[in-house]
């Protein structure tokens, strides 16, 4: 299949591991030139490792997300070897398991200062180019989480929700200058994130695969590539029609 994307270029952040990395090798392995951007400095590993096994050209880039002075370095750096940015996705984000009552608001500050704050600013920038051009593409990864919310990360599933909700006030924004705005919202995906959430949840005594299971109707967990693949095609020529919509990948667990 075409879809459309060979000499695009993109922006993946938290692309080191995880859903961020399989996005970011995915469009790559389409032709796509993607910067990868992370905290982690290890993520020019993740260029010299991948390049040769990818058709788009790697370049990576590491910055606090939250810091506005950072982000006016990375967008610089990606007019440097890009010219143009086609598509952004937003992915970069952090979860923390605690009891609600025993969120602090650092804690609180935090997570929302990484998951949503940094979406919204870094879109900013980008979108001011993409309105040069009239033309581009945004993905934002939210999560099941900020459609039902959750006892023990509820700052997390606040992050996500305000995540569908900025994808839609862009999508109503910029829809008209032919740049969509789409969002993701993976269930369980076997992510190194996810596998320090199930260590957590067995100390506390429970048996998060069996719960899980118990509730996904495909009865198998999601991999990082079953998002990769819905990011693809939310690129692609395919999803044209497709804007302002927030895409639940999780197996049936979650229905609305």
């Amino acid at each position: 299949m075409t879809y459309g994307v060979k000499g695009k270029n993109a922006i993946v952040t938290g692309a080191y591991q995880g859903i961020g990395k399989s996005i970011a090798l995915k469009l790559a392995s389409h032709g796509v030139n993607v910067l990868l951007v992370d905290l982690n400095p290890e993520i020019h590993s993740i260029v010299t490792e991948e390049q040769h096994q990818v058709e788009g050209q790697l370049f990576s880039f590491v910055t606090d997300l939250t810091n506005s002075e950072n982000l006016t370095e990375l967008v610089e750096f990606s007019k440097e070897k890009f010219q143009v940015i086609d598509i952004l996705v937003n992915n970069a984000g952090i979860m923390q398991t605690k009891p609600f009552l025993d969120i602090t608001e650092e804690d609180w500050d935090r997570v929302l200062s990484i998951n949503l704050k940094s979406v919204f600013l870094l879109s900013q920038a980008i979108v001011a180019q993409m309105l040069t051009q009239k033309e581009g593409r945004i993905i934002n990864i939210s999560s099941i989480a900020g459609r039902s919310g959750r006892p023990y990360s509820p700052h997390y599933a606040a992050s996500k929700a305000g995540i569908i909700s900025l994808t839609k006030s862009m999508a109503e924004a910029f829809g008209k200058q032919n740049i969509r705005t789409n969002a993701i919202c993976p269930g369980v995906i076997l992510t190194p994130m996810m596998e320090e959430i199930y260590e957590k949840r067995r100390n506390l005594g429970e048996s998060p695969e069996e719960k899980f299971l118990q509730t996904i109707k495909l009865d198998r967990l999601g991999t990082p590539e079953d998002v990769s693949d819905t990011a693809l095609f939310l690129c692609s020529d395919q999803s044209s029609y497709i804007n302002g919509q927030a895409l639940n990948v999780c197996g049936g667990y979650e229905m609305d």
